[in-house]
């Protein structure tokens, strides 16, 4: 498609008009989603797969096939639906399909193929030979809904599969280390009646696992040996895929939109030996310097508010959290990443006394935050002292500005000056112990200004 023009050029493999076919009349079978994807070697090679896998290498304009068939091809289950008069095929009834696909990124022509019907196939030579690895365990017509390539092994695979359709609820993931010639199943600590659509594994920390199942997101700590829950505010819903986006989580579901876990960072950093202290400090990932909103609105009251930005109004209400601190949800807009410093901490048992200092590369303080603030900070942020993992988000600004009395027309412009990019600390204080970390803050990489720049800029506005 040209959207310069509007000129659209059909690429289809084998351009059949099917409706109201049979899938066994039809030269071949393509499912009503099938896999379409790029080399990740050699970004002018497309693959799509239908009952067989196919490659181009000139932008769809022809077509090879480099399979035979991977499905059972069993024709009593390609035949035409509805009727008598009336057949309801489109193509979205169409079995017998490849329904998963992927080239391997560690070696090029390693491709793996996983159907609707239950068969699992390897290819090692780009697809001049192809093998059953379908492992034994699988029975027979389970629909392969994903396979996901180790990122950290060549050898290692992890296999999502569905039964729903056949009325068993069961979850089924696999995992082979040695090309798909022995496989283990992976699903202790998953509900028994919670089916599984997604597995992928972090690309930053190996064996970090995540599923999508058929109401919400699970994860693994030991490559599968044990799964538990992490729903956190993400409603039930079915998850149909998932994708670690640098050290994001992107979540897409069935019905409720796309979903982000922001900041996997502390994941990366789980040791053995840290549930043993009474308390952790995780180190933070570099924060970038991002503009804030354009728009404005009125000071939020009760019920819905707006705020007007970029031109479009986006409705929200405003809570407040048991430590006090104001939480704005919008109910017809997404919701923004934080926009500062994210900083993480664990803590054992409950805690009297718990503060986070913000300290610049010299080691002198910028800001200080704890569960007791000042009278006059009674808007700051406030340091959770509850058993658990917290996160805080510190606006990478300085101390406000001290209000005039009686002055309107500053009372809404006392920020302070927003930190410039270069190296920081993070002090966290329980009591009598403390623990440091380091961490950055960087330049927004779409900005012209330099560093000098912004220096310059934060030496003006903090006289």
């Amino acid at each position: 498609y040209d959207h310069s023009t509007g000129q659209v050029r059909i690429v289809t493999v084998w351009p059949e008009v099917y409706g109201g076919w049979g899938a066994k009349d039809t030269k071949y079978r393509f499912q009503w989603t099938y896999p379409i994807c790029f080399s990740p070697h050699d970004a002018h090679v497309l693959y799509v797969t239908g009952n067989r896998v196919f490659r181009s290498t000139n932008e769809g304009a022809s077509w090879e096939a480099i399979s035979p068939d991977l499905t059972r091809n069993d024709e009593s289950k390609l035949g035409p639906s509805g009727g008598p008069i009336t057949k309801d095929t489109t193509g979205a009834e169409h079995y017998c399909t490849i329904f998963a696909f992927a080239e391997s990124p560690h070696e090029p022509g390693v491709f793996w193929s996983g159907s609707d019907d239950g068969l699992l196939h390897i290819s090692r030579d780009h697809g001049a030979t192809w093998t059953n690895i379908t492992p034994p365990e699988l029975p027979e017509w389970t629909l392969i809904s994903m396979i996901e390539l180790s990122p950290h092994d060549p050898a290692s695979a992890y296999m999502a599969a569905t039964r729903y359709r056949l009325d068993d609820g069961q979850p089924y993931l696999f995992k082979t280390q040695d090309y798909g010639a022995t496989w283990e199943r992976i699903t202790n600590g998953l509900p028994p009646d919670d089916f599984t659509r997604a597995i992928r594994e972090d690309p930053n920390r190996r064996g970090l696992l995540y599923a999508g199942t058929e109401t919400g997101l699970y994860i693994s700590l030991d490559d599968g040996a044990s799964w538990q829950p992490m729903q956190g505010n993400l409603p039930v819903v079915p998850v149909y895929d998932l994708v670690v986006k640098e050290k994001d989580l992107v979540v897409a579901t069935h019905g409720r939109s796309f979903w982000i876990l922001d900041d996997l960072t502390p994941l990366y950093q789980l040791t053995d030996e840290m549930a043993q202290g009474q308390f952790h400090l995780f180190t933070p990932r570099p924060a970038y310097r991002m503009p804030g909103v354009m728009g404005g609105g009125r000071p939020a009251e009760p019920g819905k508010n707006y705020r007007i930005a970029m031109g479009y109004a986006a409705t929200f209400t405003e809570s407040s959290t048991p430590e006090g601190d104001t939480v704005r949800t919008f109910l017809d807009a997404g919701t923004n990443p934080p926009a500062g410093v994210i900083v993480t901490y664990t803590l054992r048992q409950p805690a009297e006394s718990v503060s986070l200092r913000f300290l610049d590369a010299r080691g002198e303080l910028i800001r200080e935050f704890s569960n007791a603030p000042e009278a006059n900070q009674s808007t700051a942020p406030h340091v959770s002292t509850t058993a658990g993992t917290h996160r805080f988000e510190w606006n990478m600004r300085y101390a406000d500005a001290r209000a005039v009395a009686g002055d309107k027309s500053t009372e809404r412009d006392l920020a302070g000056p927003v930190a410039p990019p270069g190296p920081y600390q993070v002090e966290l204080r329980v009591g009598e112990e403390s623990q440091r970390a380091s961490f950055e803050i960087r330049t927004d990489p779409r900005l012209s200004a330099t560093p000098d720049d912004l220096q310059a800029q934060f030496d003006l506005l903090i006289k």
